[in-house]
């Protein structure tokens, strides 16, 4: 096997930073806080996550089913992290739009977090957003959406708290 063969498997296999998504493996139940303004009182919501890992643990697939605002909601997302750029990748959507968001980041000091950014254009224009998501043990995870909007300052937006389910 040539070194160049060698290298190349090296980096396609899973390694140290695909723990995380191991760690979040898995059906959680949820529950939600989302807010449609600073200073305005949340929206509670409740749902189930069910994290699979695919592709030899490469990616972890999401999927989601609770409610929103009064409705059903679902949505449909991964994370993988990529040995080569040292990045995390997160991709969702749901049924509140058309739009597939994709955030990245790179790894941080505490590998129990992650903190993707991207960037969008939605109805009320441009938004920037960043998706921190801390792994506190294995079977709890903490999700907030943080979101800025043109000329405006972060704003926390949403809040999730996931848990195992027991049994």
């Amino acid at each position: 096997m040539s070194s160049e063969h060698e290298q190349w498997m090296k980096m396609a296999s899973p390694g140290a930073h695909h723990e995380i998504l191991k760690r979040m493996e898995g059906t959680f139940d949820s529950k939600a806080q989302f807010w449609m303004a600073p200073g305005t009182p949340p929206m509670d919501s409740t749902g189930r996550m069910v994290n699979s890992l695919l592709l030899g643990g490469r990616v972890l697939e999401h999927r989601y089913k609770g409610t929103m605002m009064g409705s059903l909601f679902e949505g449909w997302g991964s994370l993988s992290f990529d040995n080569i750029s040292q990045t995390y990748t997160g991709v969702w959507m749901d049924t509140m739009s058309t739009l597939l968001q994709v955030h990245t980041g790179p790894v941080g000091a505490d590998p129990n977090v992650l903190d993707l950014r991207g960037e969008f254009t939605l109805p009320m224009g441009s938004i920037k957003s960043r998706h921190h998501t801390r792994v506190v043990d294995r079977d709890l995870m903490v999700f907030e959406i943080h979101q800025a909007r043109a000329g405006q300052s972060e704003a926390l937006i949403g809040r999730i708290e996931y848990t195992r389910t027991k049994g």
